[in-house]
Formats: structure tokens, C-alpha cells, sequence
């Protein structure tokens, strides 16, 4: 099963992420690695934040279980609180 996700450089999302957004900045999780729209795999949700998004400042670090976010039951929900983060 392929669940859609997001990466969001706020810990909240204030809207529905846009097919545009979704296309830079999302991809599919799949067997736990992160596929992204723009190529490439992942292997955490940092990890494809930091494929994903650039970061103004010294580093490209992100807290991916807070600033990603995965499409299920219909709606968008941050990673940590997915239950398919551990």
C-alpha cells in the first residue's frame, strides 16, 4: 500500500497542500521508504524533508516525524501522530 505525503516547513498546515505543492514537496511512502515526486527515495521522514525543502541558514535539517505529513482516512495528519512512525 502507497500512502501519499507531504513536507511542510511549518509544523502545521493551514491548508490542503495543492497538487503543485504535493508534486515539489510530496511523494509516496511505501514499504517504509519515502518515494519522492521530484525522484529519488528516502529512508526517513527527515530525510525527505530535507530532499524535499530548502532551509534558510547554515543547515537543511529537519524534524521530519513533526514537519511531515501523510494522507490517510481522508484526511492530512503529521507523521508522529500516523502510527506508522516508530
Amino acid at each position: 500500500m502507497s500512502i501519499p505525503f507531504y513536507c511542510s516547513h511549518k509544523k502545521t498546515l493551514d491548508h490542503t497542500p495543492t497538487a503543485d505543492e504535493i508534486q515539489s514537496s510530496g511523494g509516496l511512502l511505501t514499504n517504509g521508504l519515502f518515494h519522492l515526486n521530484k525522484g529519488g527515495v528516502a529512508k526517513s521522514s527527515s530525510g525527505a524533508c530535507k530532499a524535499s525543502l530548502n532551509r534558510d541558514g547554515q543547515t537543511n535539517e529537519w524534524q521530519g516525524p513533526e514537519h511531515l505529513f501523510v494522507f490517510l482516512n481522508e484526511r492530512w495528519i503529521k507523521f508522529s501522530q500516523s502510527g506508522l512512525y516508530k
